[in-house]
């Protein structure tokens, strides 16, 4: 039996409703998304009002979700996703493939990134990570 591909959507934080959806797209690809984060993400993100110790915990939990995942999914727009950028060097840094959809930048050219033409390219990219895992 084949094994499910996991993946983590980094995107800007007002955009979980997008990864949301990905998020369902991924399921029906037989893939488990591991951005925990968008799940219960509503509006904009309130940082400053959480206590710092709650602040480290919630980057630690995507620290450790991206650096075990499969591969990483970028949805990325222009004049947004600060700590989707964060999110993308570390996958990068842990020799996680990441699939790039969106806004080009220079990290694009790194060794381990693939730029995808939209979602449905980026999830066909997915379904080849389970093919080559068996």
């Amino acid at each position: 039996m084949t094994r499910r591909p996991r993946v983590y959507v980094a995107a800007p934080y007002e955009d979980a409703a997008l990864v949301r959806e990905v998020h369902e797209r991924l399921r029906l690809h037989r893939a488990h998304a591991t951005s925990e984060w968008a799940r219960n993400a509503r509006g904009a993100d309130d940082l400053a009002s959480l206590p710092r110790e709650r602040r480290r915990a919630l980057a630690l939990a995507n620290d450790f979700a991206v650096s075990t995942s499969d591969a990483v999914m970028v949805l990325a727009r222009p004049g947004a996703g600060g700590e989707m950028f964060c999110e993308a060097r570390l996958a990068i840094a842990c020799h996680v493939p990441v699939f790039w959809v969106g806004r080009e930048i220079l990290s694009t050219s790194r060794e381990g990134v693939s730029v995808c033409e939209d979602v449905n390219d980026a999830l066909l990219r997915v379904g080849q990570l389970r093919t080559e895992s068996r």
